[in-house]
């Protein structure tokens, strides 16, 4: 029984402390997102699309698949 009165009583201090916790979270929150957008970014990405010529054959040779390999590699 006295395990059930000291958890009710660590419920009922977050409990009546509930509005501290979510303006401490919110601002730490707040101050997070603005120093992360104050910084300048340090990596950046890029990607280029490389389209070539359409293979419009009936009969597919093996230098023309190790060439389409090589390009999507590429």
């Amino acid at each position: 029984m006295n395990d059930f009165v000291e958890i009710r009583k660590a419920v009922d201090v977050l409990v009546r402390r509930l509005w501290l916790i979510i303006l401490i979270s919110l601002v730490a929150a707040g101050a997070g997102y603005g120093i992360s957008k104050s910084q300048t970014p340090i990596y950046e990405a890029t990607t280029t699309v490389m389209v070539g010529q359409l293979i419009q054959t009936d009969e597919l040779s093996r230098t023309n698949l190790l060439t389409n390999e090589v390009l999507a590699k590429t």
